[in-house]
């Protein structure tokens, strides 16, 4: 699988660019480790999900739905989407394949380029 790069900018966090192939789970799961031990981790939650609610609309897909498919709950869903719940890597691939998207491109689009 080609290597994908993505770059993105979070407040009050140095700039974080990214080089690995979408299915490399042990990259991206060290990336949002750096990411989640930052003091800014709420910020990152909100703005993850917010990607993720308005990739979710995009498609028109419910909640309750994208639940049933990626296999997480509709509660998670829904505190996800809110920043209320740390996402782990397995569930944001999940959510991801669901929606049609890498995880890498959920995680581009919730931060300023």
């Amino acid at each position: 699988m080609p290597r994908r790069t993505i770059s993105a900018n979070f407040p009050k966090i140095p700039r974080t660019t990214i080089s690995a192939s979408p299915s490399d789970n042990a990259a991206w799961s060290v990336a949002l480790s750096t990411v989640a031990h930052s003091p800014e981790r709420s910020l990152i939650d909100r703005l993850l999900g917010q990607s993720i609610a308005a990739r979710r609309a995009e498609a028109k897909i419910s909640a309750e739905r994208l639940a049933e498919i990626s296999g997480c709950s509709a509660e998670e869903i829904s505190l996800i989407e809110e920043g209320a719940l740390r996402i782990q890597v397995v569930q944001l691939a999940a959510i991801a394949r669901s929606l049609g998207v890498n995880p890498m491109d959920l995680i581009a689009r919730a931060g300023p380029t």
